[in-house]
This record gives structure tokens, C-alpha cells and sequence, in this order.
């Protein structure tokens, strides 16, 4: 589905059901339903009446309106291989006929994914996701910036260059390989699932020739300093001037991991393979669009009005 960039998601206890609403101006609730057809138990709805659909391609729904008060529930339900799609919109007061033709527009967009591609799928949803936080973690920085934040700055840029050795991971997989998989855990990781931690990426990267020894070093180094500020602050004898001195040694390593980065997107675009090369040729991509999108989505990572619209194109 495309969600609209103004849309934020809300988590529900209801299993199979997703539900959205504007991350600013609150219009009406977006909510999205799948269920089995032998589990729809006193359901009001006639299955007959729906012609069968595939997986894999826009569904085709049959829209329903119900008024009452001065409230509007608008409906989509469509039938696709064993399961029931029920999309609802439902406006608080006055409808608004912007929000409603997002609305409708997500609907139509909606594709129901066949177990084979669903996995692959939920992959590359997560590396969007990754890359979205990338993009906040830019703004989070320059905003500890400006404030002087000098132990908020000390564990965003390292998050940002455990970040960076991810991505290069997945290029130089992708590379060697010739195509677009990749290992989840490298940009997921679940509340209570064992994920890869940073010293592993450390070696991981120089096993692999992405970092040399020197700059392994320093990484290690800068990983113990970083601890004993973050954990011993009040007992240990560290000073604020050793925060910034880490803070700058720091911004050093991510500007030399970064150019490193670089190469391996610039040899993806030359190689055609991977995620610069294969599915997001450089040629396809519009930068208005692009930026408006990455700068809601980051809204969204925040979800702090504070924060809302503060990225700006210079910084992404």
C-alpha cells in the first residue's frame, strides 16, 4: 500500500488490522482489515457477491458509504484468494475532501502479497525503514549541535557509523553476489531477538577488507571511551573536555567510513547490481519528491511535533 507521507501509523491490539491517521491534522481514521474467509464468523458481508482475485495485484473493491450524525464511514472490501480486504475511512465531523482522496487513493494502491514474495517484501520494507532513520539520526545530530549536547551527539554519531558499516556490508554482498538480498538482521532487529552488535560489525567489516586495522582501532577505542562516559560518567574521573575530544574523533572516523561508503555505492551504479545499480537506478529518481517523502517519514521516526519539518534538503 502507499501510505500518504502526512499518515503515521497506530498500533492496535487487533491482529491483521492496521490503522493510520494524519501526523498532524487529525481528519479520520484509516484502517485496514485482512482476514481469512473461514474465519469471518456472523460477518454481515457477502462473499458471493465479491468476484475472486489474485494475489500480487491491485485489488479490485466494491465502496460502500454509510452516514450517521455527522459522521462518514467510507468502505472498500474486496475478495482475494482465500481472504477478505476491508478498508475503512472513517471521518471525525466534516469530511475533509483532501484527506479523503488520500484515503481513497491508499485503497486503491493496496496489494495483498502471496507467501513466496511476502518475505522479500518485509526485507526491503525494512531497509527503507533503516534508511529513513539514517535520515533522522542527521537531524538529531545537528540538533544536538546547536544545543551543545555533547553525550546526545557522542551516541547519535555512533549509532551512525554502526549504520554505515551495515550498509556497506549489504553493497559489498550485493556486489559479490549480483543481486539485492541480504541478511535482515543487518538492518532489523526485534524487541527481544539476539541481532548482530557493533563490536561484531567492527570485525565483521575488517574480516571482509571494508575497514583496515587502523581505523578497527580506533573504532574499539572509541567504543570503550564511549561506554565509560555513558555508564561511569559520575563515578569515573572523565571530563567534559574528553566528551568533546571523543565527539571529534568521532566525526573523523564517520567522515572516513563514509567516503568509504561511497565507493561501494558508486560501484553498484557502475556494476548495475544491488540496490544503486538494479532496483533504484539513479536516472529514476526525483529529487522534490524524494526529499518530501524522506523528510515525513522522518517526522514519523520522530513523532515529536518539536521536530516536525525540521529536516531540511541541505541536511538530507
Amino acid at each position: 500500500m502507499m501510505i500518504p507521507s502526512t499518515w503515521t501509523y497506530i498500533k492496535t491490539e487487533t491482529v491483521d488490522q492496521y490503522c493510520f491517521e494524519g501526523l498532524i491534522d487529525r481528519h479520520g481514521a484509516f484502517i485496514v482489515s485482512v482476514k481469512r474467509i473461514s474465519n469471518l464468523i456472523n460477518s454481515n458481508i457477502d462473499i458471493n457477491l465479491l468476484p475472486f482475485q489474485e494475489f500480487n495485484k491491485k485489488i479490485l473493491f466494491r465502496y460502500t458509504l454509510t452516514k450517521f450524525d455527522n459522521i462518514e464511514c467510507h468502505s472498500w472490501i474486496g475478495k482475494v484468494e482465500k481472504y477478505i480486504v476491508l478498508v475503512t475511512y472513517t471521518s471525525l465531523g466534516v469530511l475533509d475532501e483532501d484527506e479523503f482522496k488520500l484515503a481513497r487513493n491508499a485503497a486503491k494502491s493496496i496489494i495483498l502479497i502471496s507467501d513466496d514474495l511476502s518475505e522479500k517484501v518485509k526485507l526491503f520494507g525494512h531497509f527503507y525503514s533503516f534508511n529513513i532513520a539514517l535520515y533522522a539520526s542527521i537531524d538529531l545530530s545537528n540538533f544536538a549541535i546547536k544545543r551543545g549536547a555533547h553525550i546526545e551527539l557522542l551516541v547519535v554519531l555512533s549509532n551512525r557509523i554502526d549504520a554505515y558499516l551495515r550498509m556497506m556490508l549489504i553493497l559489498k554482498f550485493q556486489i559479490q553476489k549480483g543481486f539485492s538480498l541480504f541478511d535482515k538482521r543487518l538492518v532489523h532487529q526485534n524487541k527481544n531477538e539476539k541481532g548482530i552488535t557493533e563490536r561484531e560489525i567492527y570485525k565483521i567489516a575488517l574480516m571482509n577488507n571494508i575497514i583496515n586495522d587502523t581505523i578497527f582501532k580506533r573504532l574499539n577505542d572509541q567504543y570503550d571511551i564511549r561506554n565509560r562516559i555513558i555508564h561511569r560518567y559520575v563515578i569515573d574521573d572523565i571530563k567534559l573536555r574528553d566528551v568533546i575530544d571523543a565527539v571529534w574523533k568521532l566525526f573523523q572516523i564517520e567522515e572516513n567510513i563514509f567516503s568509504i561508503l561511497e565507493n561501494f555505492e558508486n560501484e553498484q551504479i557502475k556494476k548495475k547490481v544491488g540496490f544503486y545499480g538494479e532496483m533504484f537506478p539513479i536516472e529514476s529518481f526525483v529529487p522534490e519528491f524524494n526529499f518530501t517523502t524522506i523528510r515525513n517519514m522522518v517526522n514519523e521516526k520522530h513523532s515529536v511535533l518539536d521536530r516536525y519539518n525540521k529536516l531540511t534538503r541541505k541536511d538530507a
